[in-house]
């Protein structure tokens, strides 16, 4: 097998990469909106989910709140290899659809459960939409024309910075108006119209795998092995790592993990391309990539809220006390600007080196995370701060989607988004123990609640400060690539 079939054409090249047939009769935007509704709705859906957490636990009278947003994220990247290499198989429309479907009975069930065993139920079933991001990346390489591609993708990414700016300010609308079962109905509406939006303006896609055979062992290997470790890493914070509850998933999870590249090595029909993986453009990219964008996640879901929700009460909290609508307000400005780069990125995607577009964007987030390490004690503050890490961030979501595409073949774009997809995922739940681990070294507890000191603010910040710059160092092992094509020089 030849291990570097991206690099023996430009896979971003108009003259390599048509439309599918079905595609051309459609307008680009119609294609953009079908892309990105469906791609963005599993951010969507988290952020407003994360709003209603405080209100479902007292609905329920339940202490394991955490399981309504870790169910999500385990079942979900326990189905991101099979759903990728399924899609290669039967086309990506299609199981996109089946994914779109399942999703939409979990959101049902959650919007109706009587009981938070229902609700949990409910919540795994509504994570099979998780792999759909994945495939509405993967299916633009398919569906829009080669010199928009770009653009396309980093508008998709960009979208995200729209998620972070209004997401909190709907979810907290519908909980304040409709309680959380009202913004549960809202997720089920809108993933209706992601089924809509599928089932009527996408074409199917090439079948890349057609005719081989699924690899089951080496899926099931994959998704149990990322899903013990990030138990494992999901308990760290709350038992101490070195609880054998805690290293005993770890520990295993690594040894499936073993297990599965070695069946990987010997089957026909791998579930992922390890050979695709060995490559440095492809390694550098995911490694770079899925670190800074997964911990960003994690920083925005974690400190968004210890900081302005957490009260205020000398000697024991240095929260701010805010409302959580009072909290999303301050941060709007900071997600507009998020929104925005990430927007500019992806219109000026042909005429710029995305390389080194994103060599600049790092540095600059840094210093915005060091500015909020130092200066989060009042609104003014944390908007300037916010606003500075959000020039950087922005430019790192909007590059990220076009960075892995570039990185890899027409055949390969499905397993690339979805592996991306579940290492952001697995870096989202390692970056939000790190921070609650860092959070716990100054904190006091009070009525079996941690409440964190504002040195442990400052050293949170400045752990994920020195994570990105640990991604930084590996941005600059990424291959150059000519401006607009994605194909390595010399290559």
């Amino acid at each position: 097998m030849d291990p570097r079939p991206a690099l023996s054409q430009s896979p971003l090249s108009p003259a390599t990469v048509a439309p599918v047939r079905g595609a051309r009769s459609k307008p680009l935007w119609l294609l953009v909106i079908a892309l990105l509704w469906p791609a963005q709705l599993v951010n969507a859906s988290s952020v407003i989910s994360a709003v209603t957490q405080a209100q479902v636990a007292q609905y329920f009278h339940t202490t394991q709140i955490a399981w309504f947003m870790v169910i999500y994220a385990l079942v979900g990247t326990l189905l991101l290899p099979f759903a990728v290499r399924l899609s290669d198989i039967h086309g990506k429309r299609r199981v996109m659809l089946s994914l779109i479907v399942a999703g939409f009975v979990g959101d049902v069930v959650c919007a109706l459960a009587p009981s938070f065993g229902v609700l949990i139920a409910g919540r795994a079933i509504a994570a099979c939409y998780v792999p759909v991001a994945a495939l509405s990346l993967a299916a633009a390489r398919d569906v829009v024309p080669g010199r928009s591609l770009r653009a396309v993708t980093g508008t998709i990414g960009a979208a995200l910075g729209g998620i972070v700016a209004f997401g909190p300010l709907v979810g907290g609308w519908l909980l304040d108006t409709y309680t959380f079962r009202g913004a549960l109905w809202f997720i089920a509406i809108c993933t209706v119209i992601a089924l809509v939006l599928v089932a009527t303006v996408l074409p199917e896609t090439p079948r890349y795998a057609e005719g081989r055979t699924f690899d089951w062992l080496g899926g099931a290997l994959l998704g149990v092995g990322v899903l013990a470790m990030m138990f494992g890493f999901g308990d760290g914070s709350d038992l101490g790592w070195a609880s054998p509850r805690v290293l005993v998933p770890i520990i295993g999870g690594a040894l499936v993990l073993v297990a599965f590249v070695l069946v990987e090595l010997r089957v026909s029909s791998p579930i992922l391309d390890l050979a695709m993986l060995s490559r440095r453009k492809v390694a550098t990219v995911l490694g770079a990539t899925s670190l800074m964008q997964g911990t960003a996640f994690a920083t925005a879901a974690t400190m968004t809220v210890v900081i302005p929700l957490y009260p205020h009460i000398p000697g024991i909290s240095d929260g701010l006390g805010w409302t959580a609508l009072h909290g999303a307000v301050v941060g709007l400005p900071a997600g507009c600007v998020l929104f925005g780069m990430g927007l500019l990125v992806a219109l000026a995607a042909r005429r710029i080196s995305i390389r080194a577009t994103w060599l600049v964007a790092v540095p600059v987030a840094v210093a915005g995370l060091v500015l909020e390490a130092f200066f989060h004690y009042d609104a003014a503050q944390i908007i300037i701060t916010g606003i500075v890490a959000a020039v950087g961030t922005g430019v790192i979501f909007g590059c990220t989607p076009i960075l892995v595409l570039d990185s890899v073949s027409t055949e390969e774009q499905a397993q690339a988004s979805g592996t991306s997809l579940m290492l952001v995922g697995v870096m989202a739940t390692l970056g939000a123990q790190i921070l609650f681990t860092t959070l716990d070294t100054s904190s006091t507890v009070a009525h079996g609640t941690a409440f964190y000191h504002d040195a442990g603010y400052r050293y949170a910040y400045l752990v994920v400060a020195a994570i990105f710059l640990l991604g930084l160092v590996i941005s600059f092992a990424m291959p150059r690539s000519r401006r607009g094509t994605g194909q390595v020089e010399g290559q």
